[in-house]
């Protein structure tokens, strides 16, 4: 456009004058359009679950259009966080005073607590020749976990644990209940209308509790926790009672999944004192 117009000055032709000056005004239309393009747009960050360190989880989004429809938008986080970079999620359609639900990836950083970075819109619209973008904050925190160590003899002592139950003698049913196998389910019973039931064997109710503390593990403080989390996951996903301990707070009991989510908040919010290697001081 501007060689157009120092074209329309240098050869004093009309004509070349209004094209260039139609073209600017299309210009500044069309600016301004992009710009109203968002304006009344409302972003709500919902819930993030918790995950892994080192992992990728989603985040849900509330889109509000507001009192007029929308077009051609893009939703994003505003900055990224340590890791793979998220792709931002379109919306195509969303019509006056209509809402979508959206979910973003949302890359995790290091164990505890993790700020959201914010949320960003953009948009063409509606001829793509200007670009706008929209900024929100948004007070919303996640909660990582500490990364579980790789698997290998870690998982030794769980696996022996699964093949002692498997060996143990039928004792009865009783009522199920949340986060027992469903290789313990007892079909039949379930299949002639009564309530669900689980096969339970002797010695489970009074079989001891594996402990995890601090001192049962080596290395500096995050490798310790690196490795109760995957000797907690291992040894609950067997079903066998576990007693986690760190220095300085309560104990957590298991297995189950609301013991589970306890403890690796826990592991995921501890601060251990400096030591050497990591360790609690003596």
């Amino acid at each position: 456009m501007g060689v157009l117009l120092l074209m329309a000055i240098n050869e004093a032709n009309n004509l070349l004058y209004a094209l260039a000056f139609l073209l600017l005004s299309v210009l500044g239309m069309a600016t301004l359009q992009t710009a109203l393009a968002l304006r009344g747009l409302r972003l709500t960050a919902l819930e993030a679950p918790p995950v892994h360190a080192g992992d990728t989880g989603l985040l849900s989004i509330r889109v509000d259009a507001g009192p007029r429809a929308r077009h051609g938008l893009r939703l994003s986080l505003a900055a990224q966080a340590p890791g793979p970079v998220a792709a931002a999620q379109p919306v195509d359609d969303l019509p006056a005073g209509g809402s979508v639900v959206l979910s973003l990836h949302w890359p995790a950083g290091t164990r505890g607590w993790q700020s959201l970075p914010g949320l960003q819109v953009e948009t063409t619209q509606p001829l793509g020749l200007a670009r706008a973008r929209l900024r929100q904050a948004a007070p919303l925190q996640r909660l990582v976990w500490p990364r579980p160590a790789d698997a290998g003899p870690q998982r030794a002592a769980a696996a022996r644990a699964r093949q002692a139950a498997g060996g143990q003698d039928f004792s009865g049913l009783s009522s199920w209940q949340v986060g027992d196998s469903p290789r313990r389910l007892h079909w039949r019973a379930w299949a002639r209308g009564g309530p669900p039931m689980v096969k339970r064997f002797d010695g489970e109710a009074g079989a001891e509790a594996v402990r995890l503390d601090w001192q049962s593990v080596g290395g500096d403080a995050e490798q310790r926790l690196s490795l109760l989390t995957r000797r907690l996951l291992d040894i609950d996903a067997a079903r066998q009672p576990w007693l986690l301990q760190l220095p300085g707070s309560a104990p957590v009991q298991g297995p189950g999944s609301a013991a589970r989510l306890r403890a690796l908040a826990r592991l995921a919010l501890h601060r251990p004192a400096a030591g050497r290697d990591g360790a609690e001081p003596a």
